[in-house]
C-alpha cells in the first residue's frame, strides 16, 4: 500500500523544486496564498476529501505534463494551493470511482465554488484534457519518490513464478529417478 505520508512529503518537495518565483510586480500576482503550508494543505485535502494515493501521484504527472506543454508555466507560492485543489478535483474525477462534489472540494480547499469551477476548466484546457495515465507511469513516479526519500527504500520485486511444465517435461538438472 502506498504510504500517504511519503506522498505528501515528497510531493511537496517535488512541486517546490519545479515552481519558480517570477513575479516582479505585485500588481500581477493572483489572489494571495491561502496562508497554509503546502504540506499541511496536501494533508488537509487527503484527510477531508478522502483522496486516493494515485491522485496525489497524478499531481506530479500533471506538473510535468504542463511544464512540457508550456515551458513558461509558473507555480509560485501565490498559486500553488489553487493549482493543487484544481488538479486534485480533476484528477479524482479521472481516476476514482467515487469522488467529492466541487462544492466540497472548494470548501476543503478554502476557495469559492465559482473559483474552483473556473480553475478546474482552465486546468483541463491547460493539460490538453490528458487527465489519466497508465499504471506503469504512476509506478515510475512512485519509485522515483521512494528513491529520493531519505527514509523509504524500494522493496525488491517479487520473485517470478516458475513456468508451468507440460506433462512429462522436466527441469534440467531435476530429472526424475526411475
Amino acid at each position: 500500500m502506498i504510504e500517504y505520508r511519503l506522498l505528501v512529503q515528497r510531493s511537496h518537495v517535488f512541486i517546490r523544486e519545479r515552481r519558480r518565483e517570477t513575479y516582479a510586480d505585485d500588481s500581477l500576482n493572483p489572489e494571495p496564498s491561502l496562508g497554509i503550508k503546502l504540506d499541511d494543505y496536501l494533508q488537509r485535502i487527503v484527510k477531508f476529501a478522502s483522496v486516493e494515493p494515485s491522485v496525489i501521484l497524478l499531481l506530479l504527472v500533471y506538473v510535468d505534463r504542463i511544464c512540457e506543454i508550456n515551458p513558461t508555466f509558473t507555480i509560485s507560492s501565490l498559486t500553488v494551493h489553487r493549482f493543487i485543489i484544481a488538479a486534485v478535483t480533476a484528477g479524482s474525477k479521472a481516476l476514482s470511482d467515487i469522488y467529492c462534489t466541487n462544492t466540497y472540494y472548494a470548501r476543503v480547499g478554502g476557495i469559492s465554488l465559482q473559483e474552483l469551477n473556473i480553475m478546474e476548466m482552465e486546468f483541463c484546457k491547460m493539460i490538453g484534457w490528458r487527465l489519466s495515465c497508465d499504471i506503469v507511469l504512476l509506478q515510475q513516479y512512485y519509485a522515483n519518490l521512494v528513491r529520493t526519500s531519505p527514509v523509504y527504500v524500494l522493496a525488491p520485486p517479487p520473485p517470478m513464478p516458475a513456468p508451468a511444465l507440460e506433462s512429462g517435461e522436466t527441469i534440467p538438472g531435476h530429472e526424475r529417478a526411475n
